[in-house]
């Protein structure tokens, strides 16, 4: 009897599904046993910089000591990250008896987060206890595409699913290995956030999807309830710079580079005109929006400011 197992993979980032076979006697999922959250974090900026890649490491929903020992000089500490059980998991088959595939499906009971993946009723493959179960693959094509069309949107959905729902829990803030853990957990799929980024933080990681628990893919034949995954984060710092145009160059407040220098010479009683450029982080979902960014400019004694000349300006730039 051929029997082929259709899983969701581990952390659901833009990722290929894996379908491992496995033993016609593999056994079945335990319903009433416990599971664990561990997550990782690193700076994948300043670690490419030093020349590791992902391909450290493979995602496997394991842990790897070879990657956590290559990535502990780039652990980032206190980020935040939120969990949410937003379906339950279990196996449906399809076929004859002879040949029979097994997928893995979930129910996700969560009305919010069937809309904002786009799933309809042609995508139901099981119905049960008035619960709609979705295969793995189709869960993440979903969340893929919403993810790829329109990011922004995408990630604010899925963060509000988690900050209205009594049921998100908040892990702890990671450690200084960048280590943070949820234990005692009931199987199922879980919605996981990252709410809280450090300030050098400039993209923060897609909201993702975890099985618990997930398929062993080293010897593809048991289910392990422990599961470990390393998202990355993008960092960087606020760039701060300040020009001067004197009044041969116009007092005009642009873009332009023109007439704006890093040093100019001025005389006694002189109007000239100034800018401060400066360069914000990205980040793209309203969990982690800057709330407030200060920065403050003190002149030379001797030196003044006409106050309502001051000027400002946002300008997004890709």
């Amino acid at each position: 009897m051929k029997r082929v197992l259709s899983f969701l993979l581990c952390v659901l980032m833009l990722t290929a599904l894996c379908v491992p076979t496995l033993a016609a006697d593999a056994p079945t999922i335990d319903t009433s046993r416990k599971a664990s959250l561990t997550i990782y974090k690193y700076d994948m900026t300043t670690a490419a910089a030093h020349g590791l890649t992902d391909s450290v490491y493979v995602s496997t929903g394991q842990s790897d000591g070879t990657a956590a020992a290559a990535f502990a000089p780039y652990a980032i500490p206190g980020v935040e990250f939120m969990t949410l059980r937003v379906g339950n998991i279990d196996t449906y088959a399809t076929g004859t008896a002879a040949n029979q595939t097994i997928q893995v499906v979930y129910g996700i009971t969560n009305k919010d987060l069937i809309a904002a993946l786009g799933l309809t009723n042609a995508d139901v493959v099981l119905a049960k206890d008035g619960v709609n179960y979705y295969a793995s693959d189709r869960i993440i094509k979903a969340l893929s595409d919403k993810l790829t069309s329109n990011n922004t949107s995408t990630k604010d959905k899925l963060e509000a699913i988690i900050s209205k729902d009594a049921g998100s829990k908040a892990l702890p803030l990671t450690d200084s290995t960048g280590k943070t853990s949820a234990s005692n957990l009931e199987v199922g799929l879980y919605l996981v956030v990252e709410t809280k980024v450090p300030e050098n933080v400039t993209y923060t990681v897609d909201p993702f999807l975890v099985s618990l628990p997930t398929t062993d893919r080293k010897t593809l034949d048991h289910w392990f309830y422990d599961v470990t995954v390393y998202p990355k984060n993008q960092t960087g710092e606020p760039t701060l710079d300040k020009e001067v145009a004197d009044a041969d160059h116009g007092l005009s407040f642009t873009d332009a580079k023109e007439g704006y220098e890093d040093v100019a010479t001025i005389s006694d009683n002189e109007l000239v005109n100034y800018r401060i450029l400066s360069t914000l982080p990205q980040i793209h979902s309203t969990a982690t929006y800057l709330t407030q960014y200060d920065f403050v400019d003190t002149l030379s004694k001797g030196i003044e400011y006409n106050k309502n000349d001051v000027k400002c300006r946002s300008v997004e730039r890709h």
